[in-house]
C-alpha cells in the first residue's frame, strides 16, 4: 500500500464517512460533560462496576463490534481503490485471525482487567492517531490524556468492589441501616429521608443529595433494567466514575482559563488525570466524590464570574456551591475564598457598580445558603443537631491519638515515619498485643493516603516486590510534585503579577481554608482517619494550576520553546561578528535611514547636517575606542548569561515534564496491579 493511501485511511473524514467530522469534534468540545456521562453509561452496560458482572456474551459483542468497524473501513478502502482485492482479502483475513487469537488469550488470562486496560488504551490511541492526522492535532493530545485517565479509573473500579477501599460505607443488606450504604438503602426502600435523630445513626447526619441520587440510580438498574440486587449496587461506582470525569473536564477548563499552553498545560493536566487520589475516589460510593466535583466546579464558576460579573455567572456559582454543601457540608471551605473575592471587588468597584454587585451578592446568598444548609436546619429543628455536627468516634479505638500532644504531632517529622511509603496503622494481634503505630503527623499522613489510601500496602502485591519499588517511586514523585505545587503557589501569590490579585487570592485563600479546616479537624478529632486527603482533594488542582501558571510566567509553551530552540540553534550555527563590524552596520543603516528621510531637504541643509555628523563622529571615535574592550567583555558576559538562561528555561519544563510522566506511569502500573488483586 502506498504511503499516501495509508495517510488517507487515517483521515478522520474518511473513517467517519458521510458523518460531518467537524460537527463530531465540536460536539465533544461543546458538551464534554454529556459525552462523559454517555461513556460511563456505555461502560456500565458491560461491567456494572465489577469484573464479575461482565456478561458471558461480552467477548462476542466486543469481537463483532471491532470486526464490524474494521470491515467497514476496509470495504470503503476497497471501493475507493486505495486497496485492491487481494490486499483487502489478506488484510481482512489477518485481522480476523489476530482478533480471534486475542479472544482466546483473553479467555485464558488470569488477570482480565489488564486486558481491558491495554485494549482500551490501544483503541483510544488509534482513534487519537486518526484525529492527530487532521487539523485537530492538539485536541487529539487532550483526548488521549483524558481518555487514558478514564480507562485507568474504569480498570480500577472493575477490579475492585463497592466494599473495597471505601470509607464509612457499611452494608446495604444489614438492618437497622447505618453508614452511607444503609443511608442509600433506607431512601430506596422507604422513599423518604431519615425520620429519626440522625445524630444517633452513623453517617445519617450528612446532607442527602448524594444518597438520593444513588438510590435513584440503584432503583433504575435493579427495577427497570433488572440487573440484579448486587450488580445494581456495584454499579454505583459508575456514578463516581462520572464524577471523576467531571473533575478532569473542569480541571481542563480551569487550566485553559489561564491560557496555559504546551508543557505549562500538559504537566498539571497529566497530574490531575493520573493522580492516585482521583483513581481511588472514582470507586468510592460515599458522598466525597460528588462534593469534591461540585466544589471544583464552584471554583471554576468563581473564575468566570470574576472575568464577567454577570447574574448568570453568579447564579451558576451559587447553585454549584449550594449543591456541593447538599452533598457534604465540608464543601463550605471554599466560602472564605469567595467572601474575600466578593469583598475585594465591592471595595474597588463600589462607586462604579456597587448597586449591581450588592444585588448579585443577595442573589448568591438567596440561592446558595438555603440550598446548602436546608438539611442541617431540618435536623436542628427536629432533633437539635448542631449545624456543624460531626459524628463522634470511640476514644477507645486503636487509632485514637488523643494521648499525644497536638503540638508534637504537627512538628514531628522524624525519619521513621518515612521508613514505609504506605500509611501505618496500629494493629491488634490475635494474642491481644498491638504492633505498629498510627500515623499522627498531618502532612506525612496526607502525602501517604493521597497516593495509597489506608487499605493499600505491601499485602496488595503478594510476592511481586517490584511493585513495592514502583510504589516507592510513585510516592516520592508525588511528594516532590506536591512540594513544587506549594512553592509555585507562594511564588504565584508574591510575584504572579500577570495573574490578577483577585484570582491569586481566590487560589491561596481556598487552599489555606482547606488546610486550616483539616488541622482543626485533626485537633478536634484526634484520630488517624481525620487526616485524610479526601477532605482537601481540591488542593491537588490548586497546586497543579500554580505549577502551570509559574511555568507560563517563565515563558513555557509550545510556541515559546520552539522559538527559543530555533533561535538558539540559529545562533550556534552563525559565527559571531566583531563589535566594530556590528557598529559599522548600525552606522550604515542609520545613515541610509537619515538620507531617505532628508531627501526632500535643501542642499545647504544636507551639507550642514553632514558636517555636524562628521563632527559628532570625530568626538565619539576616541571614546568608542577607549571603551571597546570593556564593552566587548560586557557583551560576551551578557551573551553567556542569555545562553544559560535559555538552557534553564528549557531544562526546567523538560525535567518537570519527565517527573510528571514518571508519576503518571507509576500511578498507572500500581493501580492496574491493585485491580488485579495480586495479594489475593
Amino acid at each position: 500500500m502506498k504511503k499516501s493511501n495509508l495517510l488517507k485511511l487515517l483521515k478522520l473524514d474518511y473513517v467517519l464517512g458521510d458523518i460531518n467530522a467537524d460537527s463530531v469534534i465540536e460536539s465533544l468540545a461543546k458538551y464534554p460533560y454529556i459525552w462523559a456521562f454517555v461513556a460511563c453509561i456505555f461502560s456500565n452496560a458491560f461491567f456494572l462496576g465489577a469484573i464479575e458482572n461482565v456478561p458471558p456474551n461480552y467477548t462476542y459483542l466486543a469481537t463483532f463490534l471491532l470486526l464490524g468497524v474494521f470491515m467497514f473501513v476496509l470495504n470503503k478502502a476497497y471501493k475507493s481503490k486505495l486497496l485492491n482485492a487481494i490486499q483487502s482479502v489478506i488484510i481482512g483475513a489477518v485481522f480476523i485471525v489476530l482478533v480471534l487469537w486475542l479472544c482466546r488469550l483473553y479467555f485464558l488470562a488470569k488477570y482480565k482487567v489488564v486486558w481491558h486496560f491495554i485494549g482500551g488504551v490501544v483503541i483510544v490511541g488509534i482513534l487519537c492517531l486518526i484525529l492527530a492526522c487532521t487539523k485537530y492535532k492538539d485536541r487529539a493530545k487532550y483526548l488521549f490524556i483524558i481518555a487514558s485517565g478514564f480507562i485507568l479509573k474504569l480498570t480500577f473500579i472493575v477490579g475492585s468492589s463497592c466494599y473495597s477501599f471505601q470509607h464509612d460505607v457499611g452494608s446495604f443488606d444489614k438492618e437497622p441501616f447505618t453508614c452511607h450504604a444503609g443511608y442509600i438503602e433506607f431512601i430506596l426502600k422507604n422513599h423518604k429521608l431519615p425520620d429519626t435523630d440522625v445524630s444517633k445513626i452513623w453517617q445519617f447526619a450528612h446532607p442527602p443529595l448524594h444518597h438520593i441520587i444513588s438510590s435513584i440510580w440503584v432503583g433504575i438498574n435493579e427495577f427497570i433494567f433488572n440487573v440484579g440486587h448486587n450488580p445494581a449496587r456495584e454499579s454505583l461506582q459508575t456514578l463516581s466514575l462520572f464524577y471523576s470525569m467531571c473533575i478532569m473536564i473542569t480541571a481542563f477548563k480551569i487550566f485553559k482559563f489561564f491560557k496555559l499552553k504546551g508543557k505549562a498545560f500538559y504537566i498539571p493536566f497529566i497530574i490531575i488525570c493520573f493522580h492516585p487520589a482521583f483513581v481511588i475516589f472514582s470507586g468510592s460510593i460515599n458522598n466525597d466524590m460528588l462534593s469534591i466535583t461540585l466544589s471544583v466546579l464552584t471554583f471554576y464558576f468563581a473564575l468566570q464570574w470574576n472575568k464577567e460579573r454577570t447574574k448568570k455567572n453568579i447564579i451558576k456559582m451559587a447553585l454549584a456551591l449550594g449543591l456541593a454543601c447538599s452533598a457534604k457540608l465540608s464543601a463550605v471551605t471554599i466560602a472564605p475564598a469567595l467572601a474575600v473575592l466578593f469583598l475585594m471587588v465591592l471595595i474597588k468597584e463600589f462607586k462604579k457598580n456597587g448597586k449591581e454587585l450588592i444585588i448579585q451578592y443577595l442573589i448568591f446568598g438567596f440561592i446558595s445558603i438555603p440550598l446548602g444548609i436546608w438539611y442541617q436546619i431540618r435536623s436542628f429543628v427536629k432533633w437539635h443537631v448542631p449545624l456543624n455536627y460531626v459524628s463522634k468516634m470511640d476514644p477507645n479505638a486503636l487509632q485514637y491519638l488523643g494521648k499525644q500532644k497536638f503540638s508534637s504531632r504537627i512538628t514531628d517529622f522524624s525519619p521513621k515515619q518515612l521508613s514505609s511509603v504506605y500509611e501505618q496503622w496500629l494493629v491488634q494481634n490475635p494474642d491481644g498485643t498491638t504492633s505498629g503505630y498510627n500515623e499522627y503527623n498531618p502532612i506525612i499522613t496526607l502525602l501517604k493516603n493521597s497516593v495509597f489510601e489506608e487499605y493499600i500496602n505491601e499485602k496488595n502485591f503478594g510476592n511481586y516486590d517490584i511493585f513495592n519499588t514502583i510504589s516507592f517511586v510513585l510516592f516520592w514523585s508525588a511528594a516532590l510534585l506536591a512540594l513544587l505545587g506549594v512553592i509555585a503557589m507562594i511564588m504565584l501569590f508574591i510575584k504572579g503579577k500577570k495573574v490578577s490579585l483577585y484570582e491569586r487570592l481566590l487560589i491561596v485563600v481556598y487552599y489555606l481554608s482547606m488546610m486550616i479546616n483539616l488541622y482543626k479537624l485533626a485537633y478536634d478529632h484526634p484520630y488517624t482517619c481525620s487526616m485524610h486527603f479526601r477532605y482537601i482533594a481540591p488542593t491537588c488542582i490548586l497546586g497543579a494550576l500554580s505549577i502551570g501558571i509559574i511555568l507560563k510566567a517563565f515563558g513555557v509553551g509550545e510556541e515559546t520553546l520552539v522559538t527559543a530552540k530555533t533561535a538558539k540553534a540559529s545562533k550556534a550555527s552563525t559565527p559571531a561578528k566583531p563589535k566594530h563590524a556590528e557598529e559599522a552596520e548600525e552606522t550604515e543603516e542609520t545613515k541610509n535611514t537619515k538620507s531617505t528621510e532628508d531627501s526632500k531637504e535643501t542642499k545647504s541643509s544636507k551639507e550642514t547636517k553632514s558636517s555636524k555628523e562628521t563632527t559628532e563622529s570625530t568626538e565619539t571615535k576616541s571614546s568608542k575606542e577607549t571603551t571597546e574592550d570593556s564593552e566587548s567583555a560586557k557583551t560576551n558576559t551578557t551573551s553567556e548569561d542569555d545562553e544559560e538562561g535559555v538552557s534553564l528555561q528549557e531544562l526546567l519544563p523538560d525535567a518537570l515534564f519527565f517527573l510528571t510522566i514518571i508519576f503518571a506511569v507509576s500511578s498507572t502500573i500500581i493501580y492496574v496491579a491493585v485491580s488485579c488483586k495480586l495479594g489475593g
